[in-house]
């Protein structure tokens, strides 16, 4: 199961660096409205590119829970500042994901 979960969460996070990257209107619009930058979403999907990457390697997936861990709690944070409370489900539940990830991967064998 930990090793579909990880390639679900590579992919997921792969698809949101393309959606960043590309970032059509209404990501555009969603980052003005949280009071970001306009080039904040190239930070985003940078760490996100990071996190999928390092999921994809054993050596990296603790790494990339941890680093994919923050991008999910900011994510949902401001979401959450921002009274979007049903949208903050999603990256709490990528959260959780990555969390049993990095547990699975930290238990002794």
């Amino acid at each position: 199961m930990t090793q579909a979960l990880i390639w679900f969460l590579s992919i997921f996070f792969l698809i949101g660096t393309f959606t960043n990257g590309y970032g059509p209107q209404t990501i555009r619009e969603g980052y003005a409205r949280w009071g970001y930058p306009s080039w904040f979403r190239y930070v985003t999907a940078l760490l996100e590119l990071a996190v999928a990457l390092l999921l994809l390697f054993p050596a990296g997936i603790g790494w990339g829970a941890i680093l994919g861990m923050g991008v999910m709690a900011a994510a949902h944070l401001t979401l959450l500042h921002h009274r979007e409370t049903l949208q903050s489900i999603g990256p709490a539940v990528v959260f959780a994901l990555l969390a049993l990830v990095l547990w699975q991967v930290t238990l002794p064998s």
